[in-house]
């Protein structure tokens, strides 16, 4: 794992857990997990649920490694993420934001993301990047990082506000931005 934060208001946790680098052709894949006392996440052996990697000897059984909901193609590096805290409008309220770090050397992939949240439970509804795109419950929210260029950083790190504002951290001029919900006072 290389991020855990905690939903306020539903006594749940998770974690981002990145994988094995250049794994996504046999299966590897980034997740955001909830931390649960006895689950196994399949690191670094499973690349998933019944999926072990080719080249672990002997072959790891993994069917006990449980099924993620939100996982990222490899190269997307969820590296944090934040649970918004009930100031933003519809479709975004109550989601978790993520901040993809995109592809070492080219920054493919560098975006922020949003992924819908059970507003009763606060279970992460299932989404992905693994076909490129965001699907699912999962959408991009801001982009542009990845335009070739590299003179303006890319996201690394987010956190919200109690009032709504969602500051990023960015990790190579240090700048840091905030985004903030309509109608949010400067």
């Amino acid at each position: 794992a290389i991020a855990v934060r905690c939903q306020r208001g539903h006594n749940l946790c998770f974690a981002s857990e990145l994988a094995r680098d250049y794994s996504a052709d046999i299966g590897g894949r980034e997740k955001l997990l909830p931390i649960r006392e006895g689950d196994d996440w399949g690191f670094p052996c499973c690349a998933t649920h019944d999926l072990p990697f080719p080249d672990v000897s002997p072959s790891p059984d993994c069917s006990n490694v449980v099924p993620e909901a939100v996982s990222f193609v490899i190269g997307d590096t969820p590296f944090s993420f934040d649970f918004e805290p009930g100031n933003w409008a519809a479709p975004y309220t109550g989601s978790v934001f993520i901040p993809l770090h995109g592809v070492a050397g080219s920054w493919v992939g560098a975006r922020i993301v949003a992924v819908a949240v059970d507003p009763m439970t606060g279970v992460l509804l299932p989404g992905t990047t693994i076909a490129g795109t965001a699907t699912g419950a999962m959408s991009d929210f801001a982009s542009g990082w990845d335009d070739g260029l590299r003179a303006h950083g890319r996201p690394a790190a987010l956190a919200f506000s109690a009032d709504g504002r969602l500051f990023v951290a960015n990790d190579t001029n240090g700048d840091i931005l905030w985004i903030a919900p309509i109608g949010l006072e400067r």
